[in-house]
């Protein structure tokens, strides 16, 4: 082959089977030699390094054919003694067959930071990467989620809640009702949290249909139903003492704060309307569709 001052990937594969030898260089295949079976006479090579891997140029004096057609690179003659002056970077031997990725050629450092040393990514074989799942909701080997839980490609290191039925995964990864349908709650208790007295508390129902109301009261007003219920709003009357409230709903699971509905201000006497939203980023388990 022909040398220059560049780096280069030089390979020899041998083959079991056809007991022949490949030379590649930068994965391309240059050259192919038969190999004997048996051990040749190596008279010139110490008889402690005659099953050694050597790497660099051949002895001069046992392939004098180098000699006679003056092939000097990558190596020069300084009187009558041949000099290595070729680099050596790195040198890796494989006793079994690499594929794809895996073969040296393509298995540069910085191919390694870049496609196999990354958070939540392993090297699985010849350096394929796939993504561990955070702990929570996976199994033990972090590869699968737990029965009820999925991955979502917007977050594909988490383990997140099936949506429940009725309800479609978001490409946000939360869920949400079919066209046509509206979000509810699907609660058995409605507690209003705060700090003084409000006038009244009205409950509806997934045909916006009163279903529960409460003359009110001080700090706390607490509503319950004897089994799940589809709760479409919540409408608090303002007038009292109370100038801020929160919502919190229990549900199959128990029971939650409503974030987007928590220190909610009071102002005169209007009615301050909660529809729903999520007590749960991943895991709204009080979602349901009406």
């Amino acid at each position: 082959m022909t040398w220059d001052a560049e780096w280069h990937h030089i390979a020899v594969v041998a083959q079991n089977t056809a007991v022949k030898l490949d030379f590649f260089r930068d994965a391309q295949l240059i050259s192919t030699t038969k190999r004997s079976s048996i051990r040749a006479s190596m008279p010139d090579v110490h008889i402690n390094q005659l099953d050694a891997l050597h790497i660099g140029p051949p002895n001069p004096q046992l392939y004098s054919s180098i000699m006679a057609e003056n092939v000097y690179s990558p190596y020069f003659l300084v009187s009558t003694e041949f000099t290595f002056e070729a680099q050596i970077d790195e040198v890796r031997v494989h006793d079994v067959a690499l594929a794809g990725l895996g073969q040296g050629y393509f298995q540069t450092d910085l191919r390694v930071k870049a496609s196999c040393d990354v958070p939540f990514e392993t090297l699985d074989g010849d350096c394929r990467v796939f993504n561990a799942l955070t702990e929570e909701h996976s199994n033990e080997d972090q590869d699968e989620c737990e029965s009820g839980y999925e991955v979502c490609s917007a977050s594909s290191g988490l383990c997140v809640a099936e949506c429940p039925t009725g309800t479609t995964r978001q490409a946000d990864c939360s869920c949400d009702c079919s066209f046509g349908y509206y979000q509810v709650w699907q609660i058995k208790v409605v507690e209003v949290l705060g700090q003084g007295s409000i006038l009244n508390v009205t409950v509806y129902g997934s045909k916006l249909q009163v279903i529960a109301t409460s003359d009110g009261g001080t700090n706390s007003v607490y509503l319950s139903f004897s089994s799940l219920i589809n709760v479409a709003a919540v409408a608090v009357r303002a007038g009292g003492s109370a100038t801020t409230i929160s919502l919190r709903v229990t549900g199959s699971e128990g029971t939650y704060f409503v974030p987007e509905h928590t220190n909610v201000a009071l102002t005169g006497t209007d009615d301050v309307v909660f529809h729903h939203r999520r007590t749960s980023y991943y895991e709204d388990t009080t979602l349901a569709c009406a």
